[in-house]
């Protein structure tokens, strides 16, 4: 176990956790737009800012139903009056906010989720079941996306991670599933 906990790889993870635990800086709105101006960014002044990641299940019947189950995170979002998170309608089927914090309130209406009053750095989780897995000629095609982070008539950059959650193998099926 001491080697283990040596190597390049465990090192190289436990730097990169590290680096992930620093507290973000959100943008502000005036580092994109002055006056009627709107500036274009060579490289992201937010490294740490605004994230996404989504967390999918997919259990024995989803390679039959194409039906997944998704935990869906915002983190560090920016100060705003109103957000609005849309999910494909023709696809999803439940949504509920999981969590919210630094966000005055977090409704469901239709297929979006919709934040009033965000404070910087907040963050919303929202789960999810959808019909986002499809059977192709080679296998599945999941579909996770578009994810957009839209600004005025433009986009700002994001930040996304996504991870894969399988139910363990044998005969208990409240395991918690394999993450990859």
């Amino acid at each position: 176990m001491k080697n283990l906990l040596r190597s390049p790889a465990i090192t190289a993870v436990l730097s990169l956790c590290a680096v992930a635990a620093l507290p973000a800086q959100a943008m502000e709105l005036s580092d994109v737009v002055t006056g009627n101006e709107l500036r274009f960014l060579a490289t992201r002044p937010d490294p740490q800012g605004y994230w996404y990641e989504s967390r999918v299940t997919l259990d024995a019947d989803s390679l039959t139903s194409g039906v997944v189950h998704l935990h869906t995170c915002h983190r560090q979002l920016d100060p705003t009056h109103r957000i609005v998170i849309a999910f494909n309608r023709e696809r999803v089927k439940h949504i509920a906010v999981a969590s919210a914090e630094g966000v005055g309130s977090a409704e469901v209406v239709d297929q979006r989720v919709e934040l009033k009053d965000v404070k910087r750095g907040g963050s919303v989780c929202v789960q999810l079941t959808s019909r986002a897995l499809d059977i192709t000629d080679t296998g599945w095609r999941l579909h996770a996306g578009p994810l957009m982070r839209r600004y005025l008539d433009g986009y700002l950059p994001m930040q996304a991670k996504l991870s894969f959650g399988w139910p363990w193998p044998g005969p208990n099926p409240k395991r918690s599933p394999v993450w990859c």
